[in-house]
């Protein structure tokens, strides 16, 4: 193989790198910012028209409204915590990009009484688009598999 072609395919596989990369550090912006209930922001890591299905909810569409539903539904909770696990990328160097991850979210109240809290897990199915400011989530689905505790708000838990 000819040393220009060698360099191609180089720049090519750190080009899907640097795109994993950057969608691992866009879905940990995401968990940070709705922990800390920073829900423009955070409705910022999708496009425009961006829509996110909480299967309990149904689909949400557009930035100010996921922002606005997000936020309303937890307001129940001082703390929150949502924690990725088995993150999966498909990268394949165009504008587009699909993702997975298990979610674990652990919410609570009060952080006076640490013991009174709700849980949630499931699996995040996702579809990415770069677009001029990065990139950002299109569609995210979250299709909840459990849920233990109290869920203070009514709005979490699956089977509601």
């Amino acid at each position: 193989m000819a040393l220009d072609d060698r360099i191609r395919l180089l720049e090519q596989r750190l080009a899907i790198l640097e795109d994993k990369e950057e969608l691992s550090t866009l879905m940990n912006h995401y968990c940070t910012l709705v922990d800390s209930k920073q829900y423009t922001e955070w409705s910022n890591l999708f496009t425009e028209d961006g829509i996110l299905n909480f299967e309990p909810w149904g689909p949400v569409q557009g930035r100010e409204n996921i922002a606005r539903v997000t936020s309303d539904a937890e307001k129940a909770y001082e703390c929150m915590m949502h924690c990725l696990t088995n993150v999966q990328f498909e990268v394949d160097g165009s504008d587009i990009a699909k993702g997975s991850a298990y979610i674990a979210s652990y919410v609570t109240p009060h952080l006076k009484n640490l013991g009174i809290n709700f849980g949630l897990g499931g699996r995040y199915s996702l579809l990415f688009k770069r677009t001029a400011e990065g990139w950002k989530v299109a569609e995210h689905l979250l299709s909840p598999t459990w849920t233990q505790g109290s869920d203070a708000s009514g709005k979490l838990n699956s089977s509601e």
